[in-house]
């Protein structure tokens, strides 16, 4: 299997009229691995770099996730 590391930034906005609204900037490392180059396993980990909300409504926290993927 071939394995590649990087460094993933997500950048989300979100306008509510309700206050509920934030911006945000997430970062962190993904590992992704592929099988016979049709399936791929991704892992990665994204924390809060920087984050503001329009009320004080509990903020997003660190993320874990874990994929699997097919390519033809």
């Amino acid at each position: 299997p071939e394995m590649q590391i990087t460094m993933e930034f997500d950048y989300d906005y979100r306008a509510d009229a309700g206050g509920s609204g934030y911006t945000r900037l997430r970062g962190g490392p993904a590992f992704f691995w592929w099988i016979e180059k049709t399936v791929l396993f991704k892992i990665a980990y994204n924390f809060n770099l920087y984050e503001e909300r329009e009320s004080t409504s509990l903020g997003g926290g660190d993320e874990f996730r874990v994929g699997i993927g097919m390519a033809d």
